[in-house]
């Protein structure tokens, strides 16, 4: 292909990557009177990695190829006292969040891993964070481009873990 064709293919695919973005925005704001901007979260810490990455002296090539890897915290703020909703069931919810994003990362074709370190329960990272009274690291879901396989590694014997429950009957 020539210059010009793919220039042209790459401004269409990021028109309607910018299209796709404001339709879904516009959807959910005239239905639910929600602004949501999740939509551009993921490209917006790619591109403030990249921006802080070139602020600290790496060129701008290789920040937009070393720092795409993309690492997502998920906070969580449960309510104890709330009305309808068990503490329980709001704790369980931002893990469902956690693997909610492994499963549209890969999806995507991304390799994602879902992990959380020491600095998920230091109360200094935690405030480095940002985080308030209440607030929880559920865990920091890692995304980027797979470079090979994942490798497998040794699992306990499934009937050591699993019990099997019949009814009485």
């Amino acid at each position: 292909m020539d210059l010009a064709t793919v220039l042209t293919l790459e401004i269409l695919n990021g028109v309607a990557t910018l299209v796709l973005i404001s339709i879904g925005l516009a959807i959910i704001f005239g239905m639910m009177r929600v602004i949501n901007l999740a939509h551009g979260e993921f490209l917006m810490l790619g591109g403030y990695a990249a921006i802080v990455a070139t602020n600290h002296g790496v060129n701008i090539w290789i920040a937009m190829l070393v720092v795409a890897p993309l690492v997502v915290g998920v906070i969580s703020r449960a309510d104890p006292k709330h009305p309808k909703i068990p503490l329980w069931e709001q704790q369980l919810s931002a893990g469902a969040v956690c693997l909610n994003l492994l499963h549209a990362a890969q999806a995507h074709g991304f390799s994602a891993q879902w992990l959380t370190g020491w600095y998920a329960y230091d109360a200094e990272a935690m405030r480095w964070l940002g985080l308030k009274e209440g607030e929880r690291v559920a865990g920091f879901v890692h995304i980027g481009t797979p470079q090979m396989p994942p490798a497998e590694r040794d699992r306990p014997e499934l009937a050591a873990l699993v019990t099997a429950w019949r009814a009485e009957g």
